[in-house]
């Protein structure tokens, strides 16, 4: 489901001539940001037709995206059948690859985890390929629906139009084709992010209500690397071949402590990351002992 502001749907609403399908992402980001909500109530903010909200409804609860959950108050006439997210129902498989471990996991549509496993990450591309389609296929096969999605967040370079990861540095992988396997291998339509970038999705889909109405913001990721998730009108912004967020490898100083993924001891990642703090946590430890 794609993420779409409601204060500017009413531009976004897509006529007859127009893909039906961006209608009915409107209708279900009403119904989840919104909810309980009516038809009438979606009909009258968005402008389309009763007859026409009616229809999406009727297709998303055979779906088993949404649910009548009641009746809602009326200050005259028929009261109103209102409408939520039907939740508990599997969705999406999350991978997430980090340079430690790996972890899967599978989430209904407002993102609860149902399912979750992890598991060490190895250097080896081809065995991890083999394993996260192993543990992918494993979950499609439990829950069979036709809804089921997979998305992959890296700790590098991914490119979306191709479903490849261009670059992770940690591992020097290269053009890793894991969304092409998974439907080959499994039949499922797979995605591929930046770890950064899905965390300021994550932010701005189910963090605090203030972020969620705010349409530009940046978030930082302090991980065994650094990076940023910018969001930018509402939308990842991804830049030239999806590096736009990729400050962690900026110039800010000499002779870190802790080498960076890419080999420099000048990155900003090299003087701030996990890894770095970690040590510094560590030294001050020593020089404790010592006084003591």
């Amino acid at each position: 489901m794609k993420r779409i502001y409601l204060q500017k749907a009413k531009n976004q609403i897509a006529r007859p001539n127009t893909i039906r399908d961006i209608n009915k992402q409107i209708v279900l980001n009403y119904v989840r940001e919104r909810s309980p909500i009516s038809r009438a109530e979606i009909a009258r903010e968005t402008e389309l037709q009763r007859s026409t909200i009616s229809a999406i409804v009727d297709e998303l609860q055979t779906s088993g995206l949404i649910e009548e959950i009641g009746i809602g108050t009326s200050t005259g006439g028929r009261k109103p059948t209102l409408l939520k997210l039907k939740t508990g129902k599997p969705i999406a498989i999350g991978v997430d690859l980090t340079p430690s471990h790996t972890t899967i996991a599978l989430a209904d549509l407002a993102g609860k985890i149902l399912e979750k496993e992890d598991f060490p990450t190895s250097s080896d591309a081809n065995f991890m390929t083999s394993h996260i389609i192993e543990k992918v296929a494993k979950l499609a096969c439990k829950y069979k629906n036709d809804e089921l999605e997979v998305g992959i967040t890296v700790p590098g370079i991914a490119d979306q139009s191709t479903g490849r990861s261009l670059y992770i540095p940690y591992f020097q992988w290269h053009d890793w084709d894991i969304c092409e396997e998974i439907k080959e291998r499994i039949g499922l339509r797979a995605t591929i992010d930046n770890d950064a970038n899905a965390i300021a999705l994550a932010e701005l889909w189910f963090g605090r209500e203030k972020i969620r109405k705010v349409s530009n913001f940046i978030t930082v990721l302090v991980a065994d690397g650094i990076g940023t998730g910018i969001i930018f009108e509402g939308q990842v912004y991804r830049g030239e071949r999806g590096a736009a967020g990729e400050f962690g490898h900026m110039i800010v100083g000499e002779n870190a402590p802790v080498q960076c993924s890419c080999g420099s001891r000048e990155c900003w990642e090299a003087h701030a990351s996990e890894k770095q703090l970690l040590l510094g946590i560590l030294n001050l430890q020593s020089m404790e002992a010592i006084l003591i």
